[in-house]
């Protein structure tokens, strides 16, 4: 009886254990919340607003054996006629600033606290219209506890023992590594970044490599961007990193410099992933248009966590776990990532709380990839896989002026990509396709350009028959599923009706006349049949 009870009771204890992995992988993967510690986003304050921010010069130190930074950031800025009383910039707490000038004058009573760095311009001296701010700083900044989810710098080392540093920090902004706007409504038109490393680390980064100056025992690397770019977006990391290298024919007017920068000691294995992204950039740029960074780059860089979507540099970790579709092989971490230069990047939320306008594209990008290269079935099968996945549990629009921790959910990705699958089927293959082509490429600036739902549901009703109004409101701002009701009302007689549907939706209806698409008006449709119709066959 005792070994039996202490065998029971180590049986009993096995499960508890089992189950509370169970639970904290469960809380891991799909609870934890994205970008918790310092969320990105919500509403400028109207001292904010009154800023342009122009150009971003940074003088970067990297010193990965102390997890530290030492940076020097000059702010090219454009000031209203009658200048703010407060500047004021998104900065988390915990960096030592050695100096701040502003409009060519020191200045030492700034205030720095609750994540904010400003100061009272003097008033005995306006600041010009276009004028700059200079901080010197340094310090620790905050390690990914869960990367990208959860962001920050990831100071990790490669199997050889060398220093391996990478970012990531879409939930949080910029502003845990620099001063800031901490919104994607006012992006800088271009960037200079000079990174200075101990020899022989490579640094990739965001833009373009213009230099490499050798300093003694140090290498400087000298990166610029002519192009508007998300406080996230700015990029770069540190190793052992070796730049394989091509170049991509793009649809546009020149060639592209193409890059995946691998770690030394994987460069074999990832030279396909830079062939792989080439073929992924041709299907997109049939599908959206030309590569919107010609003068910059297309590049991935290798990093120790998932992926992430930085600016001519996404971060690229999915270990070359790849899925074969109909024969052909894709990663479709890098395919989902890719999507994001033209869905996220080159056309992004003014408020997160649009946050579909990046993930739920990418992820329809990801079917559309696949419908191209494997054909109808494929897509359909890879739709109903985002489809299974759509949990429901709140709008994909969920408010107004969201941080990304409000904002995030997981439908955003696959309730937004089955919207576009639908809003597809309503509008009809070749329009909707001319519609998404026009909406990546219709741009009145080089960089891009930042919207709202409102805007693209204002695209669409320029290519629909009828205002999608209802459409949108039903299917990205409420939970409700769509239910149908087949009814037989007389001999092989059928009313097919969307209950708590108060707009026309068309279906597709098999009946025994053959498959069609049927316009289901608010009253119901009357349908003859042999035989109940099948909808949606």
């Amino acid at each position: 009886m005792q070994v039996k009870g202490i065998k029971t009771f180590a049986k009993t204890l096995g499960i508890l254990l089992l189950a509370w992995l169970l639970f904290l992988t469960w809380r891991y993967y799909f609870k934890a919340s994205f970008g918790t510690d310092y969320p990105s986003g919500g509403r400028l304050t109207p001292s904010q607003r009154a800023m342009d921010i122009r150009a971003y010069h940074f003088d970067i130190h990297v010193k990965p054996e102390e997890k530290k930074l030492f940076i020097t950031l000059a702010i090219d800025l454009r000031l209203p006629q009658t200048p703010p009383d407060t500047m004021l910039f998104d900065f988390i707490d915990g960096y030592s600033i050695e100096s701040l000038v502003f409009n060519g004058r020191e200045v030492k009573n700034y205030f720095y606290t609750n994540n904010r760095l400003g100061w009272l311009p003097r008033t005995e001296k306006a600041p010009r219209r276009d004028t700059r701010v200079t901080i010197r700083y340094s310090g620790i900044p905050p390690e990914a506890p869960r990367p990208p989810w959860q962001g920050g710098f990831v100071w990790d080392k490669d199997s050889e023992g060398y220093h391996w540093v990478t970012l990531a920090c879409q939930g949080e902004g910029g502003k845990i590594w620099f001063p800031t706007k901490d919104t994607q409504t006012d992006k800088p038109d271009s960037l200079t970044m000079s990174i200075t490393v101990a020899a022989p680390y490579y640094v990739p980064a965001t833009g373009r490599l213009r230099a490499v100056d050798t300093l003694g025992d140090s290498l400087r690397y000298h990166w610029t961007s002519r192009y508007p770019v998300s406080s996230y977006g700015i990029n770069f990391g540190v190793g052992r990193y070796i730049p394989l290298s091509d170049t991509l024919n793009s649809r546009g007017p020149q060639t592209v410099p193409a890059f995946f920068y691998s770690l030394k000691e994987d460069s074999a294995e990832n030279v396909f992933l830079l062939q792989h992204l080439k073929q992924q950039v041709h299907v997109f740029e049939s599908l959206f248009g030309p590569y919107p960074w010609p003068d910059d780059k297309l590049a991935a860089m290798q990093t120790p966590y998932l992926g992430m979507e930085h600016q001519t540099l996404n971060a690229y970790g999915n270990r070359h776990r790849y899925e074969e579709i109909d024969g052909h092989t894709v990663d479709v971490l890098m395919l989902h990532e890719l999507a994001h230069e033209w869905w996220g990047n080159f056309i992004s939320t003014a408020d997160w709380a649009d946050f579909w306008l990046h993930e739920g594209f990418a992820t329809y990008s990801e079917a559309l990839y696949v419908e191209r290269i494997a054909g109808t079935t494929a897509y359909f099968d890879y739709m109903r896989r985002k489809m299974r996945a759509i949990r429901n549990r709140k709008p994909v629009i969920a408010g107004k002026n969201l941080s990304t921790t409000e904002a995030y959910n997981g439908d955003v990705y696959n309730k937004g990509a089955a919207f576009l699958h639908s809003l597809r089927f309503v509008l009809g293959d070749s329009l909707f396709k001319n519609m998404l082509y026009h909406w990546a490429t219709d741009s009145t600036t080089r960089g891009g350009k930042t919207v709202v739902t409102a805007d693209f549901l204002h695209h669409v009703n320029r290519y629909a028959s009828a205002p999608q109004d209802s459409l949108f409101h039903f299917f990205l701002k409420s939970t409700r599923r769509i239910e149908v009701h087949v009814d037989s009302v007389a001999a092989n007689c059928y009313r097919i009706s969307l209950p708590g549907i108060h707009f026309p939706l068309p279906l597709q209806v098999e009946g025994s006349s053959g498959a069609r698409k049927e316009i289901i008006p608010p009253g119901g449709l009357l349908m003859e049949s042999i035989g109940y119709p099948m909808i949606d066959p």
